[in-house]
Formats: structure tokens, C-alpha cells, sequence
């Protein structure tokens, strides 16, 4: 997540039009294009700040700090955002990420249970 924070802070930065491709090339329903083509592809400036940096940014680094809280609101929001790709037609990018998290937040919890 930190890496495609830095990602779109390059794009953003050099082809902000890139984001209007972008949304060409999803496998999603028409409602999914018409959102992408309204939010992302019009509007980069706006909204890439937001969701393709800030958030990605703070979800990355909540996921890699030492306290367990913070690390497991930064594993469900890496979740959630990858929901999010799901929904877009993005299988092959999400699912591997999601089974990963699931993989991750299973240790988690067995490391909380085995703590206490």
C-alpha cells in the first residue's frame, strides 16, 4: 500500500490523465465505469489525494507498526480497499492480496490468544 501511495504520487505528479485510461481497461459493470469515469478519471487532482495516496499511505503504515490495534486498523482497511478492487472486476489483483490478509490477521489473532 505504501508503494502505490508512491505510485500515484508519480502518476499524479507526471500523467494525470493516466487515471482516465485507467478506468477504460476494468472488467466491471457499467455503473463501476460511469463512477470510475466520474470520480478518477475527471477529477484526479481531487480524488487521487485522497483515496490513491493519503489513504493508501495511512492504511500501509498503520499495517506496519509494532502496536497490534494500530497494525490490525491498518490490515482491515488494506482490506477494505481491496474490497473495493473486488467489486471493480479486479480479481487477480485483489485475491491474492485478500488471501494474504486473511493469512496475516489469523496469525495476528493467534498471537493476541496466545499472549493473553
Amino acid at each position: 500500500m505504501v508503494a502505490g501511495s508512491a505510485t500515484n504520487v508519480f502518476l499524479l505528479s507526471t500523467r494525470p490523465a493516466v487515471y482516465a485510461e485507467l478506468g477504460d481497461w476494468l472488467p466491471a459493470p457499467d455503473a463501476l465505469h460511469q463512477l470510475w469515469d466520474a470520480t478518477l478519471g475527471e477529477h484526479p487532482l481531487l480524488w487521487v489525494p485522497g483515496v490513491g495516496i493519503a489513504y493508501e499511505l495511512l492504511v500501509g503504515v498503520l499495517a506496519l507498526l509494532p502496536r497490534r490495534r494500530l497494525r490490525f486498523l491498518g490490515l482491515a482497511g488494506i482490506a477494505l480497499f481491496h474490497l473495493g478492487l473486488l467489486a471493480m472486476g479486479l480479481w487477480a489483483w485483489a485475491l491474492p492480496v485478500m488471501a494474504l490478509i486473511g493469512a496475516v490477521v489469523a496469525l495476528e489473532v493467534r498471537g493476541a490468544a496466545g499472549e493473553a
